[in-house]
């Protein structure tokens, strides 16, 4: 499987809690506005990611629920950073889902 660099990705990912996404100054995030276009960067890893993190008290539940958030627009990968680690390994969708091309290419 794939990995990806934090420091490429987001400087400041929302938190997934309660069911919603939220930006650091407690903000309501539109989970559209989490995708990103990584087809410039993209070497061996996915054309479109989604970075967030999970409120402490997350649950395997809470990071499904987020994950099928972002599929329901489209196929982005999910990447879930952990306290710690440079590293992170993708969430990948089960199905090829809708092409992320739509929400950058006009």
């Amino acid at each position: 499987m794939v990995s990806g660099s934090l420091g490429v990705m987001a400087l400041d990912p929302p938190i997934f809690r309660h069911g919603h996404f939220y930006a650091k100054d407690g903000q309501l995030v539109d989970a559209r506005t989490i995708i990103r276009d990584q087809r410039r960067n993209n070497i061996d890893s996915p054309s479109y990611s989604a970075i967030f993190l999970l409120d402490e008290q997350g649950s395997r539940t809470d990071l499904e629920a987020a994950a099928e958030q972002i599929w329901a627009i489209c196929a982005a990968a999910v990447y879930v950073p952990i306290k710690g680690r440079d590293e992170v390994i993708p969430l990948l969708p089960r199905s090829a889902g809708r092409d992320c091309s739509f929400l950058f290419d006009a």
